[in-house]
């Protein structure tokens, strides 16, 4: 869905170039669609992939204060670039370029999500973040898991 959105950021912002001509009639329609085609992939594509992942990546012993933190950085920055957006499209060029780089932005995000996420499908939620640990961390933990277990001391039978 990411590269439907980046097409769709793209017919916007030709549709914004195409208001600077007046002969050409299409512009605003054509930015209208894009528009329309940004709603429909964005959500179910780039708009939830942020909350997915920081579902799963994170261990379960801090889950819910590394999702506090994320919430409120994604508030922030969700301001900041609503603000900033605002300022920026006040110009017609400024409208174009906008568009263009949020289609440019889909398109790196997408990239960076295929190459770098595992595929998650029918692994354990507790196991995930093991997916996301360098060979030489799996093997210092392992370690450090049959270090702990060899040294503790045997259990009493009660009588």
């Amino acid at each position: 869905m990411i590269p439907f959105s980046a097409l769709a950021m793209i017919l916007v912002s030709f549709g914004q170039y195409l208001i600077f001509y007046p002969h050409a009639a299409a512009g605003p329609w054509v930015a209208l669609a894009g528009l329309f085609l940004y709603f429909v992939t964005f959500s179910p594509g780039l708009g939830s992939q942020s909350w997915v992942l920081n579902s799963e990546i994170h261990p379960l012993q801090v889950r819910s204060e590394a999702l506090s933190i994320v919430t409120t950085v994604v508030c922030i920055l969700t301001y900041s670039t609503t603000a900033f957006f605002l300022t920026v499209t006040a110009t017609p060029v400024g409208k174009v370029a906008t568009y263009a780089t949020i289609a440019g932005v889909c398109c790196l995000v997408w990239i960076l999500l295929y190459n770098m996420l595992p595929e998650t499908k029918g692994i354990p939620l507790s196991d995930i973040p093991e997916l996301f640990l360098t060979p030489e961390k799996k093997n210092l933990i392992e370690e450090n898991n049959l270090k702990f277990f060899s040294e503790t001391p045997p259990r009493k039978e009660y009588e």
